[in-house]
């Protein structure tokens, strides 16, 4: 399979909050975590160009961790 890659526009917030996700392991109940988990969800998970690649989503929360589930670069 073919190695497809997207560019999207995020706001410096919203990026810093998806980078700090794998970094500090949000507990599923941890308010800040949460609220980086509801903005990704208002914002990058309802944008049409996104949504048309397929992807269910790039937040999930597993054995009570809050993860986010992509490789990225920073430009």
């Amino acid at each position: 399979m073919k190695e497809k890659i997207e560019k999207f526009v995020l706001t410096i917030g919203l990026a810093n909050n998806l980078k700090s996700l794998p970094e500090k392991q949000y507990l599923a109940d941890n308010e800040e975590g949460v609220k980086i988990e509801d903005a990704y969800k208002k914002g990058l998970h309802k944008e049409p160009r996104f949504v048309a690649l397929g992807l269910r989503s790039l937040i999930c929360r597993d054995a009570g961790i809050i993860k986010f589930n992509v490789c990225y670069t920073v430009i």
